[in-house]
């Protein structure tokens, strides 16, 4: 009897983290060639986007398709796809009421490059209207790189282009701040009068507004800066001459603090950097195994409710076999993850925490990463989570580097099981199966999936072309 107990005791301990996923009713989409994407949420209403399409021989998007889910069942489903010229999509996000689609478009009756915003009605999911969000001189040797990020509150959104001559190779950084509709507030050319060439490695905005700019200049020796831009001026702070930027992470801290990550050869190494005082104050370091046959990056860095930080460097990467067929076949590897804790404050890792799958993606069209393989990586209160897919035949937690992949979408013939690893503020590691491919037909999706307003995971998973959402609460 007494044996008995200490068993049940033991599942009653390894379920107690996390709750019964609430999954709603199954639901068969129109378009069930497309890959889909969380897009945000407006109030209890989550946004999906989809819409890719095939012309000739390579996959090329021009139109976006959405779709809006409530209490985990699709709501609203257009299959009227909104076009948008050829490779021209930058993001999907939400507004305070509507969805915006934001793409670029030459403009060639004035010799601009345009960035426009279609408004979505979110009932509906019709259009209402579509507004011009900047402008700026284009010819035909020019080659703009337009990106958009969002501050940590989503109240901001930033644009930014560089455009450079192609010809000249002269060129310029542009940043433009809007509000959450998308209403201008300011806007700034980057410069620098430091010599050398200038590499943007990463960009960060704060609740305020504020615009951070990491960039190494290249001379006879790499010089890293940070430079911090709002509507009244640019302070640009050199912070070291000792380190090489490679695969590189902007991690705003707070007003006065800033966390750079590095990658690079096998070790990860951060750097707590402040302001005030125009100097690194602390940094960390790990060297991690770089075995033959594995590809480290920086996936995220995240901010637990003690302050510390938590850095996920992912074996994650896309290979082309290069052959003589057309097109050629893309794999796409998200092998081993590391999490990596961090005391901002303090020279050292709290700790780390190696997790082994071994999963890949393959597809004969270029789609990031594929649909099914990648983690969704969150925080709740002092813990770290991850899920994921992975063989149940692996020890995720052995801390061995799976170079051989067990597991190949969509038809793996391995049983393949979806996994939540919670880690402690102490770094000790829990692993729940959350369900598994033979039992649901269905793997679990991070492109579907994320954490509600209220610290409730929202998993998105797909049976075949059938889609199917849950709710899973989280214990503190």
């Amino acid at each position: 009897m007494k044996r008995l107990f200490i068993i049940f005791a033991m599942l009653l301990s390894y379920g107690a983290f996390s709750q019964a996923i609430q999954w709603g009713q199954d639901y068969e989409p129109e378009d069930d060639g497309s890959i889909y994407n969380y897009v945000g949420s407006i109030g209890e209403t989550q946004y999906y986007s989809f819409g890719y399409q095939t012309t000739a021989f390579v996959r090329r998007f021009n139109r976006v398709g959405l779709m809006s889910v409530t209490k985990n069942n699709v709501k609203t489903y257009n299959p009227e796809y909104f076009k948008i010229p050829l490779f021209s999509l930058i993001k999907t996000v939400p507004t305070s009421n509507e969805i915006a689609i934001i793409y670029s478009e030459e403009n060639k009756d004035i010799d601009k490059n345009q960035v426009k915003c279609k408004l979505i009605d979110k009932n509906t999911l019709l259009e209402k209207s579509e507004k011009v969000l900047l402008a700026f001189n284009h010819t035909r040797r020019d080659d703009p790189k337009i990106n958009l990020y969002i501050s940590k509150d989503k109240s901001k959104y930033v644009i930014t282009y560089m455009n450079v001559n192609s010809k000249t190779d002269e060129g310029y950084y542009s940043i433009n701040v809007y509000d959450k509709d998308f209403n201008k507030i300011w806007d700034k050319r980057y410069s620098t009068e430091n010599e050398g060439t200038v590499y943007f490695m990463d960009v960060a905005v704060n609740n305020n507004g504020d615009v951070f700019l990491l960039t190494k200049i290249k001379t006879k020796e790499d010089k890293t800066y940070l430079s911090k831009l709002n509507d009244e001026e640019i302070t640009e702070y050199y912070i070291s001459d000792k380190i090489t930027l490679e695969d590189s992470k902007l991690h705003l801290i707070d007003d006065d603090n800033v966390f750079v990550g590095n990658n690079s050869e096998g070790k990860f190494s951060g750097y707590t950097f402040k302001l005030s005082t125009e100097e690194i104050t602390n940094t960390a370091s790990f060297e991690y195994k770089k075995e033959k046959g594995t590809l480290w990056v920086i996936k995220d860095i995240l901010t637990l409710e003690n302050g510390n930080i938590v850095a996920i460097v992912q074996d994650a990467y896309l290979y082309i076999y290069e052959t003589t067929k057309t097109p050629p076949t893309y794999t796409y590897f998200n092998r081993s993850f590391y999490a990596l804790c961090i005391n901002p404050n303090q020279s050292n890792l709290v700790y780390n925490q190696l997790v082994s799958k071994a999963t890949r993606y393959f597809n004969r069209w270029q789609i990031e990463y594929g649909q099914f393989e990648r983690p969704l990586f969150f925080t709740k209160g002092n813990d770290f989570y991850a899920i994921y897919n992975t063989d149940k035949d692996d020890n995720d937690l052995s801390g061995e580097v799976f170079i051989e992949t067990n597991i190949t979408f969509p038809k793996g013939k391995k049983v393949v099981v979806t996994n939540l690893m919670k880690i402690s503020p102490e770094g000790k590691p829990t692993l729940k199966t959350l369900f598994s491919k033979k039992e649901s037909q269905a793997y679990f999706s991070e492109n579907l999936s994320f954490m509600d307003e209220q610290g409730n995971i929202v998993l998105g998973r797909f049976k075949g072309d059938i889609l199917n959402f849950g709710t899973m609460k989280i214990n503190n």
